[in-house]
């Protein structure tokens, strides 16, 4: 469920379709971690499992660096 307040939006659900491209990824990524009033969850989807799953390697290093104001 999203929820909205305080100018934040937390609950998000974000569809990641296919893009195994690793420079998209990262910029895509990066700009949702530096922003702070989104907060949710990125799912992620490939035909190509190694594209999604270095995909998803890629978000969880974003999310745990400590710059990241959004989880």
């Amino acid at each position: 469920m999203i929820n909205t307040q305080d100018n934040k939006c937390t609950g998000l659900n974000i569809a990641y379709i296919g893009g195994g491209s690793r420079g998209w990824a990262w910029g895509f990524m990066m700009d949702l971690a530096m922003d702070e009033q989104l907060c949710g969850t990125v799912r992620l989807y490939d035909i190509d499992q190694e594209a999604a799953r270095r995909n998803q390697i890629i978000g969880q290093k974003i999310s745990a660096h400590p710059d990241a104001v959004s989880r």
